[in-house]
Order: C-alpha cells, then structure tokens, then sequence
C-alpha cells in the first residue's frame, strides 16, 4: 500500500471518529435549543406579550450565565487531557473544583437581580412585556446552580469522549420540561393556572432534574471504580487559579461573542420592520444550521486534548484538521444551500415580498461566510483542547470591537446601506476571526500550551 493511500485512509478514518463523536452532540445542541422554541410555543397560546417575554427572558437568562458557563467549559479540556496521560484518579478533582465555584458564579449572577428592571428598560422592551420578563428571570435565575453543575459534569463526560450520556439526559430534560411547562402554565392536574411564572417555574424544576441525573451518573457506581469520584477533592489556591486561568478566557470569548451579536440585534430592532423580520428569520435558521459544526467543535477539543494526554502531538494536529475539514466542508455545503434556496426558505415563514428580498440578500451574505465560521468554530475548539484559550480571547475581542461592531455604524448608519451593511460587517468579522485562530493553529504554538 502507498503513503499516499495509507495517509488518505488515516484522514478517512479520523473524519469518521469525529463525527461519530459529533452525532450525539448535535443532537443534545438542538434539543437544548428547542427547550426555548417549546416554551414559546406553549406561550403563544397564552398572548403575544407573554410569548415574546419568555424568549427575552430566555436569552437573558443565557446571556447573564455566558462567561461562567464558558468558563466551565474548561473541564472538556483539563479531563481530556488527563484521560489521555492515564492519570484517572486525578481527573474528578477538576469537576470538584467546578461544583465548588457554581455557588460562588451563581452568587454574581444574582447580584444582576436588583438592575434587572433597568437591564431590561435599556434593551427596549415594551411596557407591557417588560414587567413578564421580570418575572420570567426572577424564577428562572434560581436554577443557575443546577445550570453550572451540569456544565461541569457535562464537560467531564464529554472529555472521557462520552457524548452519548449528556445527549440521553438533555432530552429526558427538555421532555420534562415540556410536562412541567404545559402543567403548570395552563393550571392542569387541580393545579392554578400560572402563566409565565408557570413557564419558569417548568424550566427551574427541569434544571433542578437534569442536575439530578447529571449528580447521580457523576458520584454513580461506574464512575467512582474508574475515577473516584466520591473521594472529595478540595481544590488548592493554585489549583483554582490555573481553572480560572485556563477557563476564564473561555468565558470572555463566550461573552464578546454573544455581546456583539446582541447588539447586532439591537441595531436591526432600529430598522424598519421588514429588514427587522428579514433579519429574525435569517438568524434564527443559522442558529440552527451552525450546530453540527459547533459540535464537531467539542470533538476537537476533546480528541485534542487526548492526544495531548497521551504525548501525541501529531495525533492532535491530525485531529484538529479532521474536525476543520469536516467543519469547513458542511459550512460550504449550508453556504451554498442558503446562498440558493435563501429566498424561498424566507418565504416559508414570511409571505411579504419585501421580507422575502430582504432575506434573500442576507442569506447570499451569510452564505459567503459560513466556511470561515466553520474554520474559526474548530480550530478554536482545537486550541481549546491544548489549553491555548488566551489567543481565540483576544481574536475575538479584536475582531468584535475593531471590525464587528465599528463596521455595523459604519456600514449600516453612515453608508445608510442598513441591515445588508450590518450583515456585511459580520461577514468581515467571522472572516477575521476564522482567518486569526488558523494563523494561530499553523504557528503550532498551542502543541507546548501551558494548562
């Protein structure tokens, strides 16, 4: 057999094992989206007003967490590696150390409380649906403990390179949800009629009973034989720090990001309310069409990290280009499919012809886009693998803040192009910030990453 046929194969058979490892990802993804979609859904049966405040308070709900969920994240990396190393009894200290810091970011999470009516006042909402979202978070933010905890033990499960557990607990909860939401929203089983508290309320008691099937597949008996995951760890002051250190940046990418795309929103809500609709529809379905490749992301970091463990950096380096090939190969194809049918699938949510242009121009502008978001989702997910989590940080603040956001005032408001020139300067962001983290991948400096 040739080198070239053998390293062909090689390449085949590592595409494979990362999107293997992807598939239940995916799954989990979108079953945690239409967690939202069902709470919207069972809201509009309720009023308008009460629909929109559940899918604001949502988003707010996610957008305060961001950083702390982020940072989180980092356990992926610290057990993938360890895992690799063979270093088993020293991986359950790093998911103690997160169960330990989830009061502390719940705790700053809930120091927002006292400013949420003037959070929400500076967002826009409207005078009726402003004091439903109030309401709506009061609830929901209670659930933030339940929301890390599964971070942290999802992020273990996932560095053990098990995607399949996390997928079975994300649907039994959304499931949960669903019951609890219709129960107690519409007042069934002799129970009141609560309305948005209702829907809340749905979603703290199905947190609470994901953290609970989380908790008992962490300390069950399967694990602690493996890992010891019942002998407590208290984690050292360095040992904090270097989380901190590692995963912080985590976070604050996790942060810029979203920040930016909020006020990318807030922009468009300015506009007219055909370029508004246009660009709701346009978002939502890239928010959709965006997970395989962020899951595939997770299996970077995951098989990065292992190999890393494992002292293989050209295994590493071959399963990052695995997840980018197969990242920037779907990215094409939903580029293309978009770029093409863009204007039809506006159509099927919004009959106006207006929209339906609109739309088609944002949909061949994302289109142009989407293998550069696919080449900056997976490498930095590489990078997040070794532990080189500083750089993708600063990327994306730099490109946020230098090219994202100047480039929407600048495009939008003085060029007047509006809600194309908007999209435009996301277009020049995600090209910028895929093009950085590559930059940094080929330099090859995160095979001597510090974690």
């Amino acid at each position: 057999m040739s080198s070239t046929t053998t390293q062909s194969r090689t390449a085949a058979d590592g595409v494979l094992q990362v999107l293997l490892m992807a598939m239940p990802l995916v799954v989990s993804f979108v079953s945690f989206s239409l967690m939202s979609v069902v709470d919207s859904f069972i809201m509009g049966r309720v009023g308008t007003a009460e629909q929109g405040a559940v899918g604001l308070g949502a988003l707010l709900a996610y957008g305060l967490a961001a950083i702390f969920t982020g940072t989180l994240t980092v356990i992926n990396t610290f057990v993938a590696q360890d895992f690799g190393a063979g270093r088993r009894t020293a991986i359950a200290r790093h998911v103690h150390a997160g169960l330990l810091l989830a009061p502390v970011f719940s705790g700053l999470v809930w120091c927002v409380l006292p400013w949420l009516p003037e959070l929400i006042r500076l967002m826009g909402t409207s005078e009726p649906v402003a004091p439903l979202v109030r309401t709506y978070l009061s609830i929901r933010l209670l659930g933030v403990p339940c929301l890390f905890a599964n971070f942290a033990i999802t992020s273990f499960l996932r560095g053990l390179g098990d995607m399949r557990s996390p997928m079975i607990i994300t649907l039994i909860a959304n499931v949960l949800n669903a019951i609890f939401a219709v129960v107690l929203v519409f007042g069934l089983l002799g129970l009141p009629a609560m309305g948005i508290a209702g829907a809340a309320l749905g979603s703290l008691l199905a947190a609470i009973c994901e953290a609970g099937l989380y908790l008992g597949v962490f300390f069950g008996a399967a694990h602690h034989r493996q890992y010891a995951t019942r002998r407590w760890h208290w984690p050292r002051a360095a040992d904090l720090w270097r989380f901190l250190r590692v995963g912080l940046p985590i976070g604050f990418t996790m942060m810029f990001d979203l920040l930016s795309w909020t006020l990318f929103s807030i922009y468009a809500a300015t506009l007219a309310p055909a370029a508004l609709a246009a660009h709701v529809i346009v978002f939502q379905l890239l928010h959709f069409s965006f997970m395989p490749a962020a899951a595939v992301a997770i299996a970077g970091t995951t098989l990065v990290g292992q190999h890393l463990g494992a002292g293989e950096p050209d295994r590493a380096y071959r399963a990052a280009v695995s997840t980018a090939r197969l990242g920037v190969g779907y990215m094409l194809l939903i580029g293309l499919l978009i770029g093409v049918f863009g204007r039809y699938l506006v159509g099927l949510f919004n009959p106006d012809p207006e929209v339906i242009a609109i739309g088609a121009v944002l949909f061949a502008i994302a289109g142009m886009f989407q293998p550069f978001d696919g080449l900056g989702m997976t490498l930095s997910g590489a990078l997040r693998g070794a532990g080189d989590t500083r750089f993708p940080m600063l990327a994306m603040l730099a490109s946020a803040a230098i090219v994202f956001l100047p480039g929407v005032y600048l495009l939008g408001v003085v060029f007047q192009w509006e809600i194309a020139g908007a999209w435009w300067a996301a277009l020049v962001h995600i090209v910028t910030f895929g093009l950085l983290v590559a930059w940094r991948f080929r330099s090859g400096r995160w095979r001597t990453a510090r974690v």
